[in-house]
């Protein structure tokens, strides 16, 4: 974002500061019953659009067998494309599309693990609704996509280090053994720590 800005305005003397999330909309989930579910609940809440990398997801679901169920929230105009590709894979009945929703935090509760396959993603509000509730996120690495999900999470964060379904698949698994209170209260404190509005007024009040 910065590089934008200076691209438009080369003199302008910016400031950086980083997002807030509102701790008390997005709860910490209650604790988990991994070990008593066979199922494995992901999620994906964005605009459905190409460059948020949600057919990387879906077919990496191909790779994670019948244990699994995706769903997905949010709408745009990939979304037809998106339900077709799901469908030709016959992967419709793990997969949910639930459309665009007001209450994100109640989805993300209700799920195990957060997937993040953008290839460009200037910070990504959803990576700190999602570690504020406690859930692990699956990302392309920056090294290979243009985001700020590194920055963010650090090695908090769980990484495919290759652009293809296959890679994003393994990232899954590795996230799935990472679920657990201790990780949720984990990614929780990081969060409050870095990224809550109390943070963020701090931040502005600063400069």
């Amino acid at each position: 974002m910065e590089k934008q800005v200076k691209s438009i305005c080369p003199s302008c003397a910016l400031s950086k500061v980083s997002p807030g999330v509102d701790l008390v909309r997005f709860q910490l989930k209650t604790p988990n019953d991994k070990k008593n579910r066979e199922i494995i609940r992901l999620i994906i809440v964005c605009r459905l659009v190409k460059a948020k990398g949600v057919s990387y997801a879906i077919d990496a679901l191909k790779h994670l067998g019948e244990g699994y169920r995706l769903t997905i929230v949010g709408d745009g105009e990939a979304i037809n494309e998106l339900k077709h590709q799901a469908e030709t894979l016959g992967l419709d009945k793990q997969i949910s599309f639930e459309g665009k929703k007001i209450d994100p935090e109640l989805w993300l509760s209700n799920s195990d693990i957060f997937l993040l396959p953008s290839l460009y993603e200037p910070f990504g509000q959803t990576i700190l609704e999602a570690s504020a509730v406690g859930l692990p996120t699956v990302a392309f690495h920056s090294n290979i996509v243009d985001t700020a999900t590194v920055n963010i999470l650090g090695d908090l964060g769980i990484y495919a280090e290759n652009l293809n379904a296959h890679s994003y698949a393994d990232a899954i698994r590795i996230a799935e053994k990472k679920v657990s209170n201790e990780n949720s209260e984990r990614l929780r404190a990081h969060v409050k720590n870095n990224y809550s509005w109390e943070t963020l007024y701090e931040d502005v009040t600063a400069i």
